[in-house]
Parts: structure tokens; sequence; C-alpha cells
């Protein structure tokens, strides 16, 4: 038991240079993680073509849903997802082209005015985000 207590103490000790030489890194990933969501936020859904499109004003839930992707697989590659030590998580950039033809493929389906192309569409992003391969 002493000897846990002992690591313990000394991995408070270290712990406050640490996090200070951690902090260039952490800066750096938060400035990277805010650029990309301000430019791959606006691409998550298709640009309004209409007055009346379904997507019209939906750029800042765009960023939200890129910032929660980002968090989320952050917080698994700090947590043990990863074996590298500075490993960054972030949403793929690559799928935005396929989220864009389902949102345009339902919308096309449904018509532009429907109630029910956004519903269908966020639902749609969920099972494409966890069954991949549909």
């Amino acid at each position: 038991m002493s000897v846990l207590w002992t690591r313990a103490r000394k991995s408070l000790a270290y712990a406050p240079s640490r996090l200070y030489r951690a902090l260039p890194s952490v800066l750096l990933g938060i400035l990277l993680n805010t650029l990309d969501t301000m430019s791959t936020g606006l691409l998550v859904f298709p640009t309004p073509e209409g007055s009346h499109d379904s997507f019209s004003d939906l750029q800042i839930q765009a960023m939200s849903m890129y910032l929660m992707s980002t968090l989320t697989s952050q917080l698994v590659m700090t947590l043990g997802g990863s074996l590298f030590p500075g490993a960054l998580g972030s949403m793929l950039i690559e799928i935005l082209p396929f989220l864009r033809g389902i949102a345009t493929t339902i919308q096309n389906r449904l018509g532009q005015g429907h109630p029910a192309v956004l519903p269908t569409v966020m639902a749609a992003y969920a099972l494409k985000i966890f069954r991949p391969r549909l």
C-alpha cells in the first residue's frame, strides 16, 4: 500500500509541470478544431437553393454536430482508444459528400417544403454514423 501511495504522491508532484508542457499542444488542437468547425460545419448540409429550402439556417446546428463528433472522438482517443500519446480525434471530412448526398436525396423524394425532411435527414445521419456500411 505504501508503494502505491508513494507513486501517487510523485505523480501529483509532477502534474503541474506535465500540464504546463502539454499546454501548447492542447492550444494548437483547440485552434485546429475551431478552424475545422467553421469550415466543415458549413458543409454538413446542402447549400440552400431556394427561399423555402429545408436546410436554410442550419449552419449553427451543423457546427454543433461537428463539435460533438470531435469531442466524442477526442474523448475516445484520450481515454484509451489509441496507443499514440498525442492522438487528435476529429470528424472525418471524407464523409461529408455522403452526408450531403443523403440529405439531397431525402429532400428530393419528400419535397422541399415537407416538414419531415429535417427529422428524416437527422435520423439518416445517425444511422449512417452508427452503421457505416448502410
